[in-house]
């Protein structure tokens, strides 16, 4: 469900408020169909405030709701007037997530239960940060359509689908260190943590999942066993690093000497 609502937050919704100067790449948000929740006799009162407790005039909350299946649906939304405040009326009892975006801030988000009790929040939006990230696979060509995700410390991911050239850019993001991974279809997934915004995008490399494209070797498996394999486009990249380390191609030995490597 956390995945789900991560993908909401990029929508359509939100396609208009990349606010924040970032690398010049081109990276497309997830888009999630949602249906819109029932009206209900719950409310919320909200205050927006900066890093600092000042208030926030014309920031925007979102509210999303969640079924009892697991359904997520778009509640309403509303400005915060000049002193912060915002009251978000018709929801409906049970789970609910406010999502909260100002200019050039980080969005920041709570779970709330919506019950008998009254609901009063304060979101504070700290100054956004960006981070442009690159897919690529272990020959260094952009991985399309690669789901990207970046974990910070608000209680959602940020999450976007790496472009045709392998890019995705995640402009509304709060104080680093961040955790950054990124999957997609016949790969490994990868994960770097401890990344902070830098001049240059963060390369996430892609590696062959381990059982695409084995080849049997001559040997067989264990005893008894199926036959083992090796993965080509994992020992290509293996070799080339060997190829580094030892010099092979570089370095001249005299007759009868040479290098070699054992596996």
């Amino acid at each position: 469900m956390i995945a789900l609502l991560a993908a909401l937050i990029c929508c359509a919704f939100v396609g208009g408020l990349r606010d924040v100067p970032a690398w010049s790449v081109a990276g497309r948000a997830s888009l999630v169909e949602v249906g819109r929740a029932p009206v209900g006799d719950r409310s919320c009162s909200l205050r927006l405030v900066d890093e600092e407790g000042r208030a926030l005039e014309a920031a925007v909350v979102r509210a999303f709701s969640v079924a009892s299946g697991g359904e997520v649906q778009f509640a309403g939304e509303q400005r915060s007037d000049a002193e912060g405040k915002l009251e978000l009326g018709g929801l409906v009892e049970g789970e609910t997530w406010f999502l909260a975006y100002g200019e050039a801030r980080a969005r920041a988000s709570t779970r709330v239960l919506l019950g008998e009790r009254r609901c009063d929040l304060v979101l504070s939006l700290r100054p956004a940060l960006a981070l442009a990230v690159r897919v690529v696979d272990d020959a260094g060509q952009a991985v399309a359509d690669a789901d990207v995700s970046v974990v910070g410390p608000d209680p959602l991911p940020h999450q976007a689908t790496s472009s045709s050239e392998g890019e995705a850019l995640f402009d509304r993001l709060g104080p680093a260190p961040w955790q950054v991974s990124a999957v997609a279809p016949g790969y490994e997934p990868v994960q770097r943590t401890g990344i902070h915004p830098g001049p240059d995008p963060l390369e996430l490399r892609l590696e062959l999942l381990g059982d695409k494209d084995l080849m049997p070797n001559s040997g067989g498996g264990t005893k008894g066993g199926p036959a083992g394999g090796y993965n080509v486009a994992r020992m290509r990249n293996v070799l080339k690093h060997a190829a580094e380390k030892f010099g092979w191609g570089k370095k001249k030995y005299a007759r009868g000497q040479g290098a070699g490597l054992a596996f």
